[in-house]
């Protein structure tokens, strides 16, 4: 499992498109929650704020607490 920082989840998803863009140079499908590609996962927030414009739409803040059980 791979903890990621935050990419602000884009912070802005359109109806139809989804996210457009996000802060990191990640695939848009790493902007935020939970990705497994390859039997891999990848957790990635959404962060609490914003960057560069304050406005978050549809793409709700997120403080995120992981419960993570071995075998």
């Amino acid at each position: 499992m791979t903890l990621a920082g935050h990419t602000h989840g884009g912070q802005v998803s359109l109806p139809g498109l989804g996210i457009v863009t996000n802060s990191s140079k990640a695939p848009l499908r790493w902007s935020h929650g939970l990705v497994v590609e390859r039997g891999r996962y990848l957790y990635v927030t959404s962060g609490i704020g914003t960057s560069v414009l304050p406005v978050r739409w549809r793409v709700p803040p997120e403080f995120v607490v992981l419960d993570v059980m071995g075998s």
